[in-house]
Parts: C-alpha cells; structure tokens; sequence
C-alpha cells in the first residue's frame, strides 16, 4: 500500500489545559556568594561552606547569614583533648553593602560546649565528645536570636555519624556517633550560648541509640538537620523544628515543636512535642526524647519528601507557608541520588502539606536538573519585601567573580566511596525565585511526503 500524507499534523504541548499557569521559577542569580576565603577561588576544593541560614531584621533586610564550614586539617594528628579535635563549625557572616559578604566568623564551635574544655569530665563520659556542629536555623524575634543546630555526640575520632570501619582518627563503628538537636541563644547574633541541661548534655531534642540500631549496614545518625521558623498558635508562640530522624531501617521526616518564651534565659518553656499524623495530635517528649512508636518507620510524622527551608511568603497569591528541599534526595545528602533540582511544598499549619512540585530555573545548570549529581545542597529561602524569594543553597559548580564557569561539572574531585564527598569545594550561591506566567506553546510537526508501506 502506497500513498502521501498531504495534511500537518498538529501536537500542542501546553502547561496547563486552556489556561495560561502560574510556576515558580528561578530567574535570576546563581551566583556564588560565601566562601571560607571570599578574596579567592584557589582553595575552595580545600575546604566547604554549606548549610546556609539567612536571617532578617524587623523590616525583612538580611543581615546575616549562618553557615557550616571548616577546611581540610589535620584534627585527627592530636589528641582528643586538643581545641584541634573538631571539625565543622557554624560561622556568621553579614552583607558588606556591594553585593559581597564578610569571611566566616565562627560562633560555635568546640569552645562553646563548657565540658570540652574539662578533660577529667571527658575522660570519665567520653559519651559526650561533640565531634562535629551542623544544620543551623536562626530566628530573630525582638531583637534576640535563636539558635536550633545539630551536633555529634559519642563522637571523639570525628566520625559524624559515617559508620565505615575506619577513618583517620580511629574507629567509626565503635564509639557509635549519632547526632542531637542543640539550642543556643544570643542578644546580638555573635555571642552565643549553647544551652545544657547538665554537664555533657545539650541536647534539646535526642533519639539515644539502642543496641540494636549499632550494627553493620546501620544507618542510625539520630536526628539530623534542623530548621526552624516561628509559629503563632492558640494565643502561643512556637518554635517549629523540622528534622530527619535516620533510624536503623529507614529515614522520616518529623515536625518537633518547643513553646516559645521571651521572658525566660532560654526562650522556650516546657515539653518539647513532636507531630503525629496517625494520631493527628502532638505528642510529649519527655526530656526531649524522640517517642519509641517513631522507630516503627510505618508512624509517621510528616509526608515524605524532606524539608530543608521553610518560610512564611505570599509569592503564590495569599499566605502560606512555603517549604523547599533537593529532589530525588533526603534533604540533599546523598551521592547516590541526583539532587540537582528543587522541590517545593506548601502548607497552613506546618504540620499538613501539599504534594511537591520542582521549582524551574532559567539558569543553566543552576537547579535545572541538568547539573551534576548532588549540585544542590541545603537549599533555602528568605521572603522579599516584593514578593519574591530569595533562595541560597550549597554547591560546587563555578565561581564567576573569580573566573571559573558554571558547566554543570563538579569543579572537585570527587570520590564516589566517601559519602559527605559532595560536600568538598561548596559555597553558598544566591538566585531569586519569582513566581512566573507560563506561555501555552505550539508545535506544529509537518512528516515528510513519500510513500508509506
């Protein structure tokens, strides 16, 4: 059978069915904006800055930003009781007015946890070695800071809660490192105090490790991660702390809550809860303790997905919340995944959210879900006066202010059997999120004439 086709055939790809839509894209920025040397590019691959956590003033300025950072060292070539036996820090940096930001200044660090310093304490509870800090979440209300951040505990050959049989400062399977929840506070965003109950506990919010989470192939860390924003609820303040529980079997997404209390040293009063979706309740954390029933990874507390920032914003057309996390990831973690593009989640309450949806971007290799795997890291957002979103997130892909391109290539080595890999050769990269009118678009596909059989 023989013939021609003498009519085109017409295929229209639109974005939504007959109405122009409404997205959230990334149209501006993408530049790299914090590094621990901000005069040079020639040892960012020695070093990293991550976790960015931007603050605001009473008029919705930033003013600073809190970040993890350290540089590759020699922490293990001393002895445990060493200031040197520590790694990541959490540093503060503030704007300088021309578009550039201020080297790190650490603000928490080993110095900050008063029984460090006491060697006879921490040879008798080596229990309470604190290795590593991470995950800041900074709120300002009333002019006074707080502070909810992750830190290794059980953790004296700096392992992180990476549980390989080995690291170069002795064993990571024994002593078994696990993270906590923290808390600090300060009047000023510079001087900060960590809060502890009693000598070699700090922890505001824990899971304690059970026999049987301490074994090959484990992958218990605790809970990992914080981010914090400030709730209003019943007539009471609260401080809402989104974090990942990594339990022997699997990882969840819980939402813990702490009332807040302006009035007390602290800025926060009785028992910490965390949410139950079976329950549809809150629950007690007696002493801050991560209730058992959570270890059953068939109770959750939030829908899958993960939350690495959360604000309040009306960018959509009325107010919500709005929270972002890398996709395909937990939170951006981890190199098997590919992590290089944004999700979104919206929500009234902070405790029911809507089913995600990925945040475009006009930039090349910028969270287009083009870069390389693991090119987005912690993002977050910051709510704009005029509506935008300002978005920052950690990678290691160019440097233009010091002459390296963005290429969608990883600019450090980077060693497939080392999990926090990815992490070697961040800074902190600035974008502005906009919320965008998609066009309908038309394709309109002629087939060559000829003989069909």
């Amino acid at each position: 059978m023989t013939g021609k086709f003498g009519i085109a055939l017409l295929c229209a790809l639109l974005f939504a069915a007959s109405v122009h839509a409404d997205e959230l894209a990334i149209t501006s920025g993408g530049r790299r904006i914090i590094d621990r040397d901000p005069s040079s590019a020639a040892s960012n691959c020695a070093g990293w800055t991550y976790g960015p956590s931007p603050v605001t003033d009473d008029a919705g300025n930033i003013i600073a930003m809190y970040t993890v950072s350290d540089a590759l060292a020699h922490h293990c070539d001393v002895g445990v009781l060493s200031e040197e036996r520590f790694g990541d820090s959490i540093q503060r940096h503030v704007p300088n007015g021309d578009g550039t930001w201020s080297a790190g200044r650490n603000v928490v660090d080993r110095t900050s946890f008063a029984w460090m310093s006491d060697a006879a304490f921490l040879q008798a509870h080596p229990e309470t070695f604190v290795g590593h800090v991470a995950s800041p979440s900074v709120v300002r209300i009333g002019g006074r800071y707080y502070m909810a951040f992750v830190g290794s505990v059980n953790d004296p050959n700096l392992c992180a809660a990476e549980h390989d049989a080995r690291n170069g400062c002795g064993s990571c399977s024994d002593p078994w490192s696990y993270f906590v929840i923290m808390w600090a506070v300060s009047d000023d965003g510079v001087n900060w105090r960590v809060r502890e109950r009693a000598p070699g506990d700090g922890a505001l919010l824990a899971r304690l490790p059970a026999a049987g989470d301490k074994h090959p192939g484990s992958i218990f860390k605790g809970l990992t991660r914080a981010r914090m924003i400030e709730y209003a609820e019943g007539g009471k303040s609260y401080f809402y702390i989104a974090a990942e529980y990594w339990g022997a079997g699997g990882i969840k997404i819980l939402m813990f809550r702490v009332a807040h209390d302006a009035a007390s040293d602290w800025g926060i009063t009785g028992t910490p809860q965390v949410w139950s979706a079976s329950k549809s309740s809150w629950l007690d954390c007696p002493d801050g303790q991560l209730p058992g029933l959570f270890d059953d990874f068939r109770e959750p507390s939030l829908a899958d997905g993960g939350i690495s920032g959360i604000a309040r914003t009306n960018i959509l057309g009325y107010d919500t919340y709005i929270a972002v996390t890398a996709s395909n990831t937990s939170m951006g973690s981890s190199s098997s995944n590919v992590a290089n593009s944004i999700m979104y989640y919206t929500s009234a309450d902070l405790v029911h959210w809507m089913i995600g949806r990925t945040i475009r971007s006009a930039i090349p290799d910028f969270a287009d879900g083009f870069g390389y795997s693991v090119s987005v890291i912690d993002p977050t957002i910051v709510n704009e006066r005029d509506g935008t979103l300002k978005l920052y997130l950690a990678s290691a892909d160019g440097d233009i202010d010091h002459g390296i391109d963005r290429d969608g290539h990883y600019d450090c080595y980077l060693d497939p059997t080392i999990p926090t890999a990815p992490y070697v050769g961040t800074g902190i990269y600035e974008a502005t999120v906009r919320n965008v009118v998609l066009q309908p678009t038309t394709i309109t596909i002629v087939p060559p004439s000829g003989p069909v059989i």
